[in-house]
């Protein structure tokens, strides 16, 4: 009997804490993928954080962009970025971080050359 309640209280517990799924990156986009040096690149990446039968639909997601050289000059919203390339020609990473407000995340990287 004591056996049947524990297990009941763990699932209940289970049950009640729900669970995150982790936002996905469907795409990460750079417009032109090749540009002169001082070039400017339009950055979009689709992410979704789809929470199913939990409390929060669609979690609100938070975008964080980095490259290997060059600068991300503006945000827009999130989703979206421009970046300028350096001076020095080569192919450069420019990656994003999708974060959800329950700390979990994906992380997508996109090649750009310059020359």
């Amino acid at each position: 009997m004591s056996k049947q309640i524990f297990s009941l209280c763990v699932a209940v517990l289970l049950l009640s804490c729900g669970y995150n799924h982790e936002p996905i990156i469907q795409s990460l986009t750079a417009d032109p993928a090749v540009v002169g040096p001082g070039g400017i690149v339009m950055l979009t990446c689709k992410a979704s954080d789809d929470e199913g039968a939990d409390s929060r639909k669609d979690d609100n997601l938070t975008y964080t962009w980095d490259a290997t050289a060059g600068a991300i000059l503006q945000d827009y919203g999130g989703s979206t970025a421009s970046w300028t390339a350096p001076a020095i020609l080569g192919i450069y990473s420019i990656s994003c971080i999708v974060e959800d407000p329950d700390h979990g995340t994906d992380i997508a990287m996109v090649n750009v050359t310059v020359q």
